[in-house]
């Protein structure tokens, strides 16, 4: 049971570790498919033919349509950051939902609900920040539950703990480990996978001076 002041209560603690934990062994379990899933995804927004509303339905447009061309810096820098939410949201949204076809993913609660968190962009923040430290070689750093609290501007540690640390981690998007010292989140096996094996592939491609990628330019990771 945590003494980190997380103030849980110990059934409560051991329902957090149980579920976070089969969440976390299932998906090594299931790594290969993982894999799959992410290079599926690539070849998906390689594809550009379809998009997620927020609702969570696929619908027949590209996720992203050219703009004109420019030579602004600010419009270039806006292009940037635009394309990363959508390649974010879309991207994982047809990840996940490959792996839930596929059974890798069970999320307790409402699927779409809990993916659509999953791509907000406090998450997609988070994202970035965890793989950062994956990218760095210090996939060990961590980030307790209280400073979650402050990134998500949330009521309490409870609230965050009792409302998205298991459905994160049961999507896959992070990794939770309970012990005594409290609740520490890194960056979930899909997540990191989707990241190398598909976000970082199209990223590469995109030229924000024209306002798009071009999908000859888009390779698989070696």
């Amino acid at each position: 049971m945590p003494r980190n002041g997380d103030h849980d209560d110990f059934e409560q603690f051991e329902r957090i570790k149980q579920k976070t934990g089969e969440a976390s062994r299932r998906i090594k379990d299931h790594l290969a498919e993982v894999q799959s899933a992410s290079r599926e995804t690539l070849v998906w927004l390689k594809e550009n033919k379809h998009f997620y509303d927020s609702d969570g339905s696929m619908v027949g447009e590209p996720w992203w349509e050219k703009v004109s061309d420019t030579d602004s810096p600010i419009l270039k820098d806006l292009r940037d950051f635009f394309f990363r939410c959508h390649l974010f949201d879309n991207g994982i949204r047809h990840m996940i939902g490959l792996l839930k076809a596929k059974g890798v993913v069970k999320v307790d609660g409402n699927f779409q609900k809990e993916l659509k968190f999953a791509v907000d962009y406090r998450s997609m923040g988070l994202h970035h920040e965890l793989m950062g430290y994956v990218a760095a070689q210090k996939s060990n750093t961590t980030i307790k539950l209280a400073d979650l609290v402050k990134r998500f501007d949330a009521k309490n540690t409870a609230y965050l703990r009792d409302r998205r640390v298991v459905p994160m981690s049961q999507l896959g998007m992070w990794t939770c480990r309970a012990d005594e010292t409290g609740y520490e989140i890194s960056l979930g096996i899909p997540a990191r996978e989707f990241h190398i094996n598909a976000f970082q592939p199209i990223k590469d491609a995109f030229d924000p001076s024209a306002g798009t990628f071009d999908p000859k330019k888009v390779h698989p990771p070696t």
